[in-house]
């Protein structure tokens, strides 16, 4: 190993010291020499984007992170930190797309599978919201379609709304009010469990080789 090497190993081991203590500025200071010194260094990129992306500096963060991912695009764990750092902005389809790959190189990497799931849930619950709150049919049209439909669970029932999650046709008694909306009792139910408290958000990975 020559000395440059062995420098920029040093530095590394000391950056991810300070990452894993909650230092992250003073291990992106360091991590900024390494790059400075060695640029063609997957390693260097991958773990000041790390150190960036925990200082909430997320642009510059991904610069380095996209770097890295030029330099190893097998790296399931650059991918995966891309991913975080995409959530945290809130491009979901992004980091969706970041995740999904870093499962399809690692298809074991629990935390990617984990975080597949979360910004699923996230993607979801934004559709929901942004769902319109009023049918735009004409009523007519609704009344006339209603002649020719029953309720899923009640098929001897006449429907009063279609489902805006599920798309079935309920009845009275099948309807549920949540969050300033309609819905089935069977999709209000799920959405309830969604807004049940989960865990924090799951940190960067640390381990960069």
């Amino acid at each position: 190993m020559t000395g440059a090497q062995s420098q920029l190993k040093q530095l590394i081991l000391q950056a991810t010291q300070l990452l894993k203590s909650g230092r992250a500025s003073e291990a992106a200071e360091l991590l900024q020499r390494a790059v400075h010194s060695n640029p063609n260094s997957f390693v260097a990129h991958h773990a000041l984007g790390v150190a960036l992306a925990q200082c909430g500096k997320l642009e510059e963060a991904l610069i380095h992170l996209r770097q890295a991912v030029h330099m190893n695009p097998k790296s399931p764990q650059v991918h995966f930190n891309m991913g975080r750092v995409y959530q945290k902005q809130g491009k979901l389809k992004e980091a969706l797309d970041e995740f999904g790959e870093a499962v399809r190189l690692n298809p074991q990497y629990v935390a990617a599978l984990k975080a597949i799931e979360e910004v699923q849930q996230e993607i979801s619950m934004r559709a929901l919201e942004e769902a319109p709150l009023i049918e735009t049919e004409p009523l007519e049209l609704v009344e006339e379609t209603f002649e020719h439909v029953r309720c899923h669970w009640h098929p001897d029932k006449t429907p009063t709304l279609k489902c805006p999650s599920c798309n079935r046709w309920v009845c009275g008694e099948c309807e549920r009010f949540i969050f300033g909306m309609s819905m089935c009792f069977e999709c209000a139910e799920k959405e309830r469990a969604k807004t049940a408290p989960k865990k924090e958000e799951g940190p960067l990975e640390l381990e960069l080789y």
